[in-house]
């Protein structure tokens, strides 16, 4: 039995605690640094970073490696910090580590002399003219939470962008090779620098920190010596449950110690069937059974929380996890939400499958957690489940009318789960099959009265022929009175052409500017206001136009084969563009920076166009498909097929409820968006046409 022995459950453990299991991480992390790489530690909470942090930099600093650690969680709250005391307090720190200088004394002399410039520009200064002029030897500064910087009230990205500009000196500086950082937290390059107009995060060695394998406990396996005849199957027994979770691996094993004190039976005789009921009756009984009491060290509860961070991504989380319970595993991707979800610690990645962490975690959030929590969130939750238990046939689940719109507007300021999705727009087909029923119905009824109509004006007309003169001479004396029209309209026209010349000589600089273009120009789009023109061409580039100038304004670059499309939204303050690379990207006039660019298609792009409400996207590809997009969230709202060749062109009706596309079988089709509204339409030309019938025929024949 080793006297003495602690578990340490929660907080950094010191480096010489002998609960500490050293894995590959602790390798990794210790030869990276010392080679003088970039590294970076993202993972889930309690997954031991900050343990394993102070364990390699206690080795590196017995080496004589100088180093610093910054814990920015420390740094003060979001709300009350201001940038200048957040940079005062990262110098200090390092000033006090690295002992340069006294921190009090060297805040009030060297840092407030150059209050002129902005707190960033003097942390550069001081790590080129203090830090690596002060300390000859390797410097590696650890920088830990880095995940609390993302909810600064100022830009944390500029912190980033610093370490980032020190990298990239060691090409010029061969002082900056001598310094490395070290970033630690919850987070993922991506959100560092999420200014699209800046440089990435690019730079550093990721170090994996995974669970606790079985050949790496045995300092677990000390505490349970003499209490047990087998240490190490007890702790096979633990990583079933735990799955090598830092946190409850250590927890565990804590409640077990302390259960096998005051056990009056001698475990060092039983069997392992005993040893394996008494560690699932522990974690039963203190960790899994009323759970939000037991979790003092609000483990789960951080999971729960980064779960249930907003509506807007919850719903999206959630979904997720729900079909990793149902399927078992899912296939691992880069996804936004897939990474959100492993951040929270509840899955994590293995063999490229994406699995539930570990047993306690399955227990505590089971399928029926999922689905209470779901059923807050969205209204329509119960109507999906069942929907999907009968492998999505069952229709009756189906939203319909009011539901369907409401659900609709709801999603487009969530993001959703692959299922949410899939509901949504089956529910939408389907409801729009329905329409297309009705209507056909209803059409039919409308060309039977029609026909009968017809049938009726025949046998007047058969009638009242010798009754046609009169009409013939009504139409003489309507054509005299058009040619007298249109001697007025010459008169009109003459002054036209000469507003239509001096037009034309405005244009000419803008034709030469547009002809000066590498390649053949494939579409132009003039803005709301009529001040600027854009032109796509087959050099993959987008040019802006001053239209009163003729000169270009800038050139937006992005996609990687020719753009055929171009169109401005009714506001003109988004253009959007389609290209052979089978993209379309929506551009921000004002600035020409990239907004989105939205994928899916199997073939080219070849045309776009703004519904005149500004919220619809209708794209037209060589896939043979036509696709709507909802601007504002960028999310495919519904795809037309059933087109017999390549779509060439696509454009809304001025009312937005129509699409007309061009096909290349030489064929145009009309898409009805609005199907009620498109078949009263066509009931109000009907009535129109029977009445101009019925009013000649009076005309014709007054007697009848």
């Amino acid at each position: 039995m080793v006297d003495n022995y602690e578990y340490q459950v929660g907080a950094s453990l010191p480096p010489d605690a002998p609960s500490y299991v050293v894995r590959k991480a602790d390798s990794d992390f210790y030869h990276a640094l010392k080679a003088g790489k970039y590294c970076y530690v993202f993972n889930s909470r309690q997954m031991g970073k900050s343990s394993l942090k102070v364990r390699v930099m206690q080795r590196l600093v017995n080496e004589g490696v100088a180093c610093s650690s910054i814990d920015v969680s420390g740094q003060g709250s979001k709300d009350n910090v201001t940038q200048e005391q957040w940079y005062t307090g990262i110098v200090s720190k390092i000033v006090k580590d690295l002992q340069i200088a006294k921190p009090i004394e060297f805040r009030r002399t060297w840092w407030r002399d150059r209050h002129d410039i902005s707190p960033v520009q003097r942390l550069d200064e001081f790590i080129e003219d203090v830090l690596l002029s002060s300390i000859s030897g390797q410097i590696i500064i650890f920088v830990d939470e880095i995940d609390s910087t993302l909810s600064l009230k100022f830009a944390s990205e500029d912190f980033f962008a610093l370490i980032r500009s020190c990298y990239n000196k060691r090409a010029e500086n061969p002082a900056y090779k001598r310094l490395t950082f070290a970033l630690l937290g919850v987070a993922t390059p991506g959100d560092l620098i999420q200014d699209k107009t800046r440089t990435p995060f690019n730079i550093g060695e990721a170090i994996e920190l995974d669970g606790f394998k079985i050949h790496e406990i045995e300092p677990l396996a000390k505490g349970l010596a003499g209490k047990v005849a087998n240490p190490q199957a007890v702790m096979q027994e633990v990583l079933a449950w735990t799955g090598g979770q830092p946190f409850l691996t250590q927890r565990v094993c804590e409640l077990l110690g302390k259960a096998l004190s005051i056990e009056r039976r001698d475990f060092k005789s039983v069997d392992e069937n005993q040893i394996i009921e008494l560690v699932k009756e522990v974690i039963n009984n203190q960790i899994i059974d009323n759970w939000e009491a037991n979790d003092k060290q609000e483990h789960l509860k951080t999971i729960r929380d980064r779960l249930l961070i907003n509506e807007e991504v919850s719903v999206a989380l959630l979904g997720l996890y729900q079909q990793i319970l149902q399927q078992k595993e899912m296939t691992a991707d880069s996804g936004f939400e897939q990474m959100r979800l492993r951040l929270t610690g509840l899955v994590v990645q293995q063999q490229g499958k994406l699995r539930v962490y570990n047993q306690i975690y399955g227990s505590v959030f089971d399928i029926n957690w999922v689905e209470n929590e779901l059923g807050k969130l969205r209204f329509y939750a119960d109507k999906l489940r069942v929907w999907v238990e009968s492998n999505y046939q069952d229709n009756s689940c189906l939203l319909w009318g009011e539901d369907l719109e409401k659900a609709r507007v709801w999603a487009n300021i969530r993001k959703l789960s692959d299922v949410d999705y899939r509901f949504l727009s089956t529910s939408l087909e389907a409801e729009l099959n329905q329409k297309v029923v009705k209507a056909e119905t209803r059409l039919n009824q409308a060309f039977q009265e029609e026909e009968k109509a017809r049938q009726r004006l025949t046998e007047v007309e058969k009638k009242t022929n010798q009754r046609i003169r009169i009409g013939l001479i009504v139409l003489v004396i309507s054509i005299i009175g058009a040619v007298g029209t249109l001697m007025k309209f010459n008169d009109e026209r003459v002054t036209a052409n000469q507003n239509l010349k001096i037009a034309k000589d405005n244009l000419n600089n803008l034709n030469r500017q547009l002809n000066q273009q590498k390649q053949s120009v494939n579409s132009v789009a003039l803005s709301p206001d009529r001040k600027t023109l854009a032109s796509a061409s087959l050099d993959n580039k987008i040019k802006l136009w001053n239209v009163t100038t003729g000169k270009a304004i800038t050139t937006l670059t992005g996609h990687q084969s020719g753009v055929s499309s171009v169109a401005f939204s009714p506001d003109g303050k988004t253009l959007a563009s389609a290209s052979w690379d089978k993209t379309i990207t929506l551009w921000n006039v004002t600035t020409g920076k990239e907004i989105t660019t939205l994928t899916g298609y199997q073939s080219g792009v070849s045309s776009v166009a703004f519904s005149p409400d500004g919220k619809t996207l209708a794209s037209a590809s060589w896939d043979k498909t036509i696709t709507l997009w909802n601007v504002i969230t960028g999310k495919e709202i519904t795809t037309i097929t059933g087109h017999g060749d390549g779509v060439s062109s696509v454009a809304f009706s001025l009312d937005g409820r129509t699409a007309t596309v061009k096909i290349t079988d030489s064929t145009i089709k009309f898409w009805s968006l609005d199907l009620d509204d498109l078949l009263a339409q066509g009931c109000n030309y009907l009535q129109d046409y029977l009445a101009t019938r019925d009013e000649l025929r009076r005309k014709i024949c007054p007697n009848k």
